[in-house]
This record gives C-alpha cells, sequence and structure tokens, in this order.
C-alpha cells in the first residue's frame, strides 16, 4: 500500500444515520389539504453525507464547506472532526487537518485511525520521534493495525533502527501476511542492516505473492548483489526494467563491470534514470 509517510483517507459513509422511521398511519387532517408543507431543515447528518459525497469526487472545497456546517449544527460529531481533517489533508493544509484530528482525540480518545493520521502528517513534515509517538500511539489502541506497524517501521527505518523496524514489518505481515509491499519493506531493512540473506528471502516472498512487483525484483537484485551474485542481480533488474523502464536508477553496466564484462560508455550503456527506484 504504502509509503512512508503515506495518509489513509477514510471516509465513514453512513453508518452513523438513523434508519428512517417505520412507515405510520397518517394523523387525521386538520390543516388544508392544499397548503404547501415547509421542508425540514437539513440535519447535521445531511451535511455530513453531502461532505462525503463531494470527498469521493475529490472536491474538497465542497466537502470542508460541508463538514463546517455539519459541525456547525452539532459541535461533538466526531465522525466530521475526522473527515474534516482527511479533507484538509487531502489538501495538504496540514495544521488545519492536526488541529482536526487532535479535536477527535479530546472528544473520543479511542477513534481508529487518528493517531495513524496524525503520524503520518508529522513524518511528511520530517517531525519523525513524533511520528514514531503517534504510530506508538496507534498501536497501543487497536494492536491488529496492520498498517500502523508498517508505518511505524517505515519511520524507524528511517531513523536506522533497522532490527525494530525489521520487528515491526514481521508484526504486520503476522496480520496481514499477503502483503507483499510489507514483504518488500521488510527486505529493505533487513538489506540495510547487512542481512542480505534475509532479504533476498523476504523478497522472493514478496515476488511470490506478486510477480511484477518491480521492488521486489530491485530489492532482490541488490541483495544477490551485496552476496556476490552479480550475474543474478542484473537478470533481476533487467526484470524489474522491464515492467518500470523509467523509474530505476541501478547502472546495469557496473554490475556487468563488476563480473569481468566490459563496462559500457554511459551513452551506450545500460544506466537507467535518477528516479528513486524505491516508490511507486
Amino acid at each position: 500500500m504504502r509509503v512512508p509517510g503515506g495518509l489513509g483517507i477514510v471516509f465513514i459513509a453512513g453508518a452513523f444515520l438513523l434508519p428512517p422511521a417505520p412507515a405510520q398511519n397518517p394523523p387525521p387532517q386538520t390543516t388544508n389539504p392544499n397548503a404547501t408543507e415547509e421542508p425540514a431543515p437539513p440535519t447535521a447528518q445531511d451535511f455530513f453525507k453531502q461532505g462525503n459525497d463531494a470527498g469521493r469526487l475529490n472536491r474538497w472545497d465542497e466537502a470542508i464547506a460541508a463538514y463546517h456546517k455539519a459541525l456547525a449544527l452539532r459541535p461533538d460529531y466526531v465522525e466530521a472532526h475526522y473527515n474534516l481533517g482527511n479533507a484538509y489533508a487531502a489538501q495538504q493544509k496540514t495544521d488545519e487537518a492536526l488541529k482536526e484530528y487532535r479535536q477527535v482525540l479530546r472528544l473520543r480518545p479511542d477513534f481508529p485511525g487518528v493517531h495513524l493520521n496524525i503520524g503520518a502528517l508529522e513524518e511528511s513534515k520530517g517531525e519523525l520521534p513524533e511520528a514514531i509517538e503517534e504510530y506508538r500511539a496507534e498501536i497501543k489502541a487497536h494492536p491488529n493495525n496492520a498498517d500502523a506497524h508498517v508505518n511505524l517501521a517505515n519511520a524507524l527505518t528511517a531513523s536506522q533502527a533497522f532490527k525494530e523496524a525489521a520487528e515491526e514489518y514481521r508484526t504486520a505481515l503476522a496480520l496481514a501476511p499477503r502483503d507483499s509491499e510489507a514483504h518488500v519493506a521488510l527486505a529493505a531493512a533487513l538489506l540495510q542492516s547487512g542481512d542480505a540473506k534475509g532479504a533476498g528471502a523476504e523478497y522472493r516472498q514478496a515476488l511470490e505473492l506478486d510477480a511484477n512487483n518491480p521492488n521486489a525484483h530491485v530489492g532482490l537484485a541488490a541483495a544477490l548483489t551485496q552476496s556476490g551474485d552479480y550475474a543474478g542481480g542484473i537478470n533481476e533488474y533487467r526484470t524489474a526494467e522491464r515492467l518500470r523502464p523509467r523509474h530505476l536508477t541501478f547502472d546495469i553496466g557496473h554490475l556487468t563491470f563488476c563480473i569481468g564484462g566490459e563496462r559500457p560508455p554511459a551513452e551506450k550503456g545500460l544506466g537507467l534514470s535518477s528516479t528513486d527506484s524505491n516508490r511507486a
């Protein structure tokens, strides 16, 4: 799913709306049957639904306006505060989003996902210690949230706490064993800690789940290269190049040179673009 600092935008779509009242026999008419009945004014739930509908279409200004109207009628509407925070986050209005998320915590401290989103915003600002603290808070409240374990592991990896990061990735995989990207992330942490063999095993696990995952092929190539298998590394990089030719960084000519071949000139070589290969 995820890249470090990825923010999950979750809209609560109607689970909190009251069901319509059961049909009843109408009372005897006491007014003029030709009179026009005034429509009921919109409720906080009506505005909340309008905000969700606009958000699904990425019409964030409309969503924000609707959530504000809902909160004007019902200031303690937790779900409206949360989705308003999501809408601000989608517009990269970090301070406004954080204000809404913290209001959610004041109203309902165990609200699922809010610490995760605060952590992602803190990480996007480069505040890794604060992000790690928020991810840990999410895990404490909701220990089975695999995304929280992955985001914590990403932040720990960025902090070079590779051993602890690997444990968090393993926990995430115990909760979501078919998450190929979590296998890739665990492998990257193992590779950076010097465990090329363990990293290779995790990259292969990822490829069993998704054979066309270019990040897994790139990572496996790096693991094989670190282990001295340059020919295997070249093959994996070429596979990744076929899958995503414009998003790789490795110079295959360097591997060719390492195994005794002639390194091609730069203008004719197999060097690839400088885009970050670890991001989708």
